[in-house]
Protein backbone atom coordinates (compact mmCIF):
# COMPACT_ATOMS: atom_id res chain seq x y z
CA UNK A 1 0.00 0.00 0.00
CA UNK A 2 1.48 3.32 -1.08
CA UNK A 3 1.97 6.16 1.40
CA UNK A 4 -0.12 9.23 0.67
CA UNK A 5 1.71 12.51 0.13
CA UNK A 6 -0.73 15.16 1.32
CA UNK A 7 -0.62 18.80 0.23
CA UNK A 8 -2.72 21.38 2.08
CA UNK A 9 -3.65 24.25 -0.22
CA UNK A 10 -5.26 27.15 1.66
CA UNK A 11 -6.61 30.41 0.28
CA UNK A 12 -4.81 33.44 1.73
CA UNK A 13 -7.92 35.60 1.42
CA UNK A 14 -11.48 35.37 0.16
CA UNK A 15 -11.41 36.01 -3.61
CA UNK A 16 -13.79 38.53 -5.16
CA UNK A 17 -13.66 37.07 -8.70
CA UNK A 18 -13.70 33.50 -10.08
CA UNK A 19 -10.39 31.61 -9.93
CA UNK A 20 -9.44 29.16 -12.70
CA UNK A 21 -7.67 26.60 -10.51
CA UNK A 22 -7.31 23.72 -12.98
CA UNK A 23 -3.63 23.35 -12.02
CA UNK A 24 -4.62 22.29 -8.52
CA UNK A 25 -4.62 18.61 -9.41
CA UNK A 26 -2.62 15.50 -8.48
CA UNK A 27 -1.60 15.18 -12.14
CA UNK A 28 -0.13 18.68 -12.17
CA UNK A 29 1.69 18.20 -8.86
CA UNK A 30 3.22 14.84 -9.87
CA UNK A 31 7.03 14.80 -9.80
CA UNK A 32 7.36 18.50 -8.99
CA UNK A 33 9.24 20.14 -6.15
CA UNK A 34 7.23 22.24 -3.70
CA UNK A 35 8.93 25.32 -5.14
CA UNK A 36 7.73 24.41 -8.65
CA UNK A 37 4.22 23.74 -7.35
CA UNK A 38 4.14 27.23 -5.83
CA UNK A 39 4.97 28.65 -9.27
CA UNK A 40 2.07 26.94 -11.06
CA UNK A 41 -0.20 29.41 -12.81
CA UNK A 42 -3.79 30.19 -11.87
CA UNK A 43 -6.14 32.77 -13.30
CA UNK A 44 -7.58 35.33 -10.92
CA UNK A 45 -10.37 36.67 -13.05
CA UNK A 46 -8.53 37.10 -16.36
CA UNK A 47 -5.10 37.72 -14.82
CA UNK A 48 -2.45 35.01 -14.63
CA UNK A 49 -0.75 34.78 -11.24
CA UNK A 50 1.28 32.12 -9.45
CA UNK A 51 -0.25 29.66 -7.01
CA UNK A 52 1.74 31.17 -4.12
CA UNK A 53 0.11 34.57 -4.72
CA UNK A 54 -3.31 33.22 -3.72
CA UNK A 55 -2.57 30.13 -1.64
CA UNK A 56 -0.40 28.88 1.18
CA UNK A 57 0.80 25.38 0.27
CA UNK A 58 2.11 22.93 2.85
CA UNK A 59 3.38 19.49 1.91
CA UNK A 60 6.40 17.32 1.00
CA UNK A 61 9.38 19.04 -0.62
CA UNK A 62 9.01 16.73 -3.63
CA UNK A 63 5.82 15.20 -4.95
CA UNK A 64 5.90 11.49 -5.87
CA UNK A 65 5.85 10.34 -9.48
CA UNK A 66 2.82 8.13 -8.79
CA UNK A 67 -0.27 10.27 -9.18
CA UNK A 68 -2.29 7.88 -7.00
CA UNK A 69 -0.02 8.69 -4.04
CA UNK A 70 -0.99 12.38 -4.04
CA UNK A 71 -3.80 13.86 -1.96
CA UNK A 72 -4.71 17.56 -2.06
CA UNK A 73 -6.75 19.23 0.70
CA UNK A 74 -8.21 22.61 -0.29
CA UNK A 75 -9.19 24.97 2.50
CA UNK A 76 -10.09 28.61 3.11
CA UNK A 77 -13.00 31.05 2.90
CA UNK A 78 -14.21 31.67 -0.62
CA UNK A 79 -13.45 28.24 -2.06
CA UNK A 80 -16.75 28.52 -3.92
CA UNK A 81 -14.94 30.83 -6.36
CA UNK A 82 -12.56 28.01 -7.40
CA UNK A 83 -13.36 26.53 -10.80
CA UNK A 84 -12.02 23.53 -12.74
CA UNK A 85 -10.75 21.77 -9.61
CA UNK A 86 -9.49 18.33 -10.68
CA UNK A 87 -9.42 19.20 -14.38
CA UNK A 88 -8.43 16.11 -16.42
CA UNK A 89 -7.19 14.30 -13.29
CA UNK A 90 -6.48 10.60 -13.79
CA UNK A 91 -5.68 9.53 -10.24
CA UNK A 92 -5.08 10.64 -6.67
CA UNK A 93 -7.56 12.39 -4.42
CA UNK A 94 -8.83 15.93 -3.88
CA UNK A 95 -10.79 16.99 -0.81
CA UNK A 96 -12.39 20.45 -0.73
CA UNK A 97 -13.15 21.53 2.84
CA UNK A 98 -16.01 23.78 1.77
CA UNK A 99 -17.82 24.83 -1.41
CA UNK A 100 -16.46 24.73 -4.94
CA UNK A 101 -17.31 26.54 -8.18
CA UNK A 102 -18.26 25.32 -11.64
CA UNK A 103 -16.63 22.45 -13.58
CA UNK A 104 -15.30 20.41 -10.67
CA UNK A 105 -13.89 17.18 -12.11
CA UNK A 106 -14.27 18.38 -15.69
CA UNK A 107 -12.95 15.70 -18.08
CA UNK A 108 -11.53 13.62 -15.21
CA UNK A 109 -10.72 9.98 -15.97
CA UNK A 110 -9.70 8.60 -12.58
CA UNK A 111 -9.11 9.30 -8.91
CA UNK A 112 -11.65 10.81 -6.53
CA UNK A 113 -12.96 14.22 -5.52
CA UNK A 114 -14.80 14.88 -2.26
CA UNK A 115 -16.53 18.25 -1.86
CA UNK A 116 -17.67 18.79 1.71
CA UNK A 117 -19.89 21.75 0.83
CA UNK A 118 -21.92 22.50 -2.28
CA UNK A 119 -20.77 22.69 -5.89
CA UNK A 120 -21.56 24.83 -8.91
CA UNK A 121 -22.74 23.63 -12.31
CA UNK A 122 -21.17 21.03 -14.60
CA UNK A 123 -19.87 18.75 -11.83
CA UNK A 124 -18.15 15.86 -13.64
CA UNK A 125 -18.99 17.22 -17.08
CA UNK A 126 -17.52 15.01 -19.84
CA UNK A 127 -16.20 12.68 -17.12
CA UNK A 128 -14.53 9.42 -18.28
CA UNK A 129 -13.89 7.70 -14.95
CA UNK A 130 -13.24 8.10 -11.25
CA UNK A 131 -15.66 9.30 -8.58
CA UNK A 132 -17.04 12.61 -7.33
CA UNK A 133 -18.98 13.04 -4.10
CA UNK A 134 -20.67 16.30 -3.12
CA UNK A 135 -21.95 16.44 0.45
CA UNK A 136 -24.48 19.22 -0.23
CA UNK A 137 -26.33 20.41 -3.34
CA UNK A 138 -25.04 21.43 -6.76
CA UNK A 139 -26.01 23.37 -9.86
CA UNK A 140 -27.08 22.34 -13.34
CA UNK A 141 -25.77 19.78 -15.86
CA UNK A 142 -24.19 17.24 -13.50
CA UNK A 143 -22.21 14.78 -15.64
CA UNK A 144 -23.38 16.58 -18.75
CA UNK A 145 -22.08 17.80 -22.07
CA UNK A 146 -21.43 21.40 -23.04
CA UNK A 147 -24.06 23.54 -24.82
CA UNK A 148 -24.04 22.93 -28.56
CA UNK A 149 -22.35 19.53 -28.38
CA UNK A 150 -24.05 16.44 -29.79
CA UNK A 151 -25.77 13.84 -27.55
CA UNK A 152 -23.29 11.34 -26.14
CA UNK A 153 -20.61 13.94 -25.43
CA UNK A 154 -21.37 14.02 -21.73
CA UNK A 155 -20.22 11.67 -18.99
CA UNK A 156 -19.16 8.22 -20.29
CA UNK A 157 -17.99 6.40 -17.14
CA UNK A 158 -17.44 6.82 -13.40
CA UNK A 159 -19.80 7.75 -10.58
CA UNK A 160 -21.16 11.02 -9.19
CA UNK A 161 -23.03 11.16 -5.89
CA UNK A 162 -24.82 14.33 -4.74
CA UNK A 163 -25.99 14.26 -1.10
CA UNK A 164 -28.57 16.96 -1.67
CA UNK A 165 -30.50 18.62 -4.49
CA UNK A 166 -29.31 19.21 -8.06
CA UNK A 167 -30.33 21.71 -10.71
CA UNK A 168 -31.73 21.10 -14.18
CA UNK A 169 -30.46 18.85 -16.98
CA UNK A 170 -28.78 16.24 -14.80
CA UNK A 171 -26.83 13.93 -17.14
CA UNK A 172 -27.59 15.90 -20.30
CA UNK A 173 -26.01 14.01 -23.22
CA UNK A 174 -24.43 11.33 -21.02
CA UNK A 175 -23.63 7.92 -22.50
CA UNK A 176 -22.35 5.94 -19.52
CA UNK A 177 -21.57 5.94 -15.83
CA UNK A 178 -23.84 6.52 -12.86
CA UNK A 179 -25.30 9.65 -11.24
CA UNK A 180 -27.06 9.44 -7.88
CA UNK A 181 -28.96 12.45 -6.53
CA UNK A 182 -30.11 11.83 -2.95
CA UNK A 183 -32.39 14.86 -3.00
CA UNK A 184 -34.49 16.35 -5.81
CA UNK A 185 -33.58 17.55 -9.30
CA UNK A 186 -34.78 20.17 -11.75
CA UNK A 187 -36.31 19.77 -15.17
CA UNK A 188 -35.05 17.77 -18.16
CA UNK A 189 -33.07 15.21 -16.20
CA UNK A 190 -31.50 12.80 -18.72
CA UNK A 191 -32.05 15.12 -21.70
CA UNK A 192 -30.46 13.61 -24.86
CA UNK A 193 -29.18 10.69 -22.78
CA UNK A 194 -27.54 7.80 -24.67
CA UNK A 195 -26.58 5.45 -21.83
CA UNK A 196 -25.77 5.12 -18.15
CA UNK A 197 -28.02 5.47 -15.10
CA UNK A 198 -29.47 8.46 -13.28
CA UNK A 199 -31.17 7.93 -9.92
CA UNK A 200 -33.17 10.78 -8.39
CA UNK A 201 -34.19 9.55 -4.95
CA UNK A 202 -36.72 12.29 -4.26
CA UNK A 203 -38.63 14.57 -6.67
CA UNK A 204 -38.00 15.67 -10.24
CA UNK A 205 -39.33 18.58 -12.28
CA UNK A 206 -40.73 18.34 -15.80
CA UNK A 207 -39.84 15.83 -18.50
CA UNK A 208 -37.16 13.44 -17.26
CA UNK A 209 -35.67 11.45 -20.16
CA UNK A 210 -36.63 13.91 -22.92
CA UNK A 211 -35.11 12.84 -26.25
CA UNK A 212 -33.20 9.98 -24.63
CA UNK A 213 -32.24 7.00 -26.81
CA UNK A 214 -30.78 4.64 -24.18
CA UNK A 215 -29.96 4.38 -20.47
CA UNK A 216 -32.09 4.56 -17.32
CA UNK A 217 -33.66 7.44 -15.41
CA UNK A 218 -35.23 6.53 -12.05
CA UNK A 219 -37.30 8.94 -9.95
CA UNK A 220 -38.26 7.82 -6.45
CA UNK A 221 -40.54 10.75 -5.68
CA UNK A 222 -42.96 13.08 -7.44
CA UNK A 223 -42.51 13.86 -11.15
CA UNK A 224 -44.07 17.11 -12.38
CA UNK A 225 -44.79 15.76 -15.85
CA UNK A 226 -43.80 13.21 -18.50
CA UNK A 227 -43.80 13.56 -22.27
CA UNK A 228 -46.60 12.12 -24.42
CA UNK A 229 -43.92 10.44 -26.57
CA UNK A 230 -43.22 7.94 -23.74
CA UNK A 231 -44.72 4.44 -23.98
CA UNK A 232 -45.95 2.70 -20.85
CA UNK A 233 -44.25 -0.70 -20.63
CA UNK A 234 -44.76 -2.40 -17.27
CA UNK A 235 -44.95 -2.24 -13.48
CA UNK A 236 -41.81 -3.41 -11.68
CA UNK A 237 -41.87 -4.27 -7.95
CA UNK A 238 -38.55 -2.58 -7.10
CA UNK A 239 -35.48 -0.94 -8.61
CA UNK A 240 -31.81 -1.41 -7.73
CA UNK A 241 -28.89 0.88 -8.56
CA UNK A 242 -25.58 -0.37 -7.25
CA UNK A 243 -26.07 -0.95 -3.53
CA UNK A 244 -29.24 1.15 -3.40
CA UNK A 245 -32.53 -0.76 -3.44
CA UNK A 246 -35.86 1.04 -3.74
CA UNK A 247 -38.39 -1.54 -2.61
CA UNK A 248 -41.61 -0.13 -3.99
CA UNK A 249 -43.42 -0.41 -7.34
CA UNK A 250 -42.41 1.71 -10.31
CA UNK A 251 -44.11 2.39 -13.63
CA UNK A 252 -41.59 1.85 -16.42
CA UNK A 253 -41.80 3.81 -19.67
CA UNK A 254 -39.85 3.39 -22.90
CA UNK A 255 -38.41 6.72 -24.05
CA UNK A 256 -38.24 8.75 -26.12
CA UNK A 257 -40.33 7.66 -29.14
CA UNK A 258 -39.88 10.99 -30.87
CA UNK A 259 -36.21 10.07 -31.50
CA UNK A 260 -36.75 6.31 -31.77
CA UNK A 261 -35.38 5.82 -28.26
CA UNK A 262 -35.25 2.61 -26.25
CA UNK A 263 -34.30 4.12 -22.91
CA UNK A 264 -36.13 3.40 -19.66
CA UNK A 265 -37.76 5.90 -17.32
CA UNK A 266 -38.96 4.54 -13.96
CA UNK A 267 -41.47 6.60 -11.97
CA UNK A 268 -42.61 5.75 -8.46
CA UNK A 269 -46.17 4.46 -8.72
CA UNK A 270 -47.33 5.54 -5.26
CA UNK A 271 -46.11 9.16 -5.50
CA UNK A 272 -47.45 9.73 -9.02
CA UNK A 273 -50.94 8.23 -9.01
CA UNK A 274 -52.57 11.25 -10.64
CA UNK A 275 -49.86 11.48 -13.30
CA UNK A 276 -50.10 7.81 -14.19
CA UNK A 277 -53.93 7.80 -14.05
CA UNK A 278 -54.07 8.40 -17.83
CA UNK A 279 -52.46 4.98 -18.21
CA UNK A 280 -54.90 3.41 -15.74
CA UNK A 281 -56.24 0.74 -18.08
CA UNK A 282 -52.76 -0.38 -19.11
CA UNK A 283 -51.52 -0.39 -15.51
CA UNK A 284 -54.47 -2.46 -14.29
CA UNK A 285 -54.06 -4.84 -17.22
CA UNK A 286 -50.38 -5.40 -16.38
CA UNK A 287 -51.14 -5.88 -12.68
CA UNK A 288 -53.83 -8.48 -13.51
CA UNK A 289 -51.43 -10.36 -15.79
CA UNK A 290 -48.74 -10.41 -13.13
Amino acid sequence: MSVKSTYIVKLKYEPKVPIDARNISPNTFTGKSLNDILKLSVLEGGISVELKDLFDVDGPSNAPEDVNSIEILIEGFGSGKLRYIGYRMSGGRIVVKGDVGHFAGYRMSGGSILIEGKAGSYVGAKMKGGSIEVMKGCGDCVGGKLPGEKPGKGMSSGEIIIHGDAGSQVGVGMKGGRIIIEGSAGMLCGLNMMGGTILIQRNCDLYPGARMTAGRVIVGGVVEGILPSFYFDSIVPSVRVGKISMNKPFAMFIADAIVGGRGSVYISLEENKSLIDQYKDLVEERIEVE
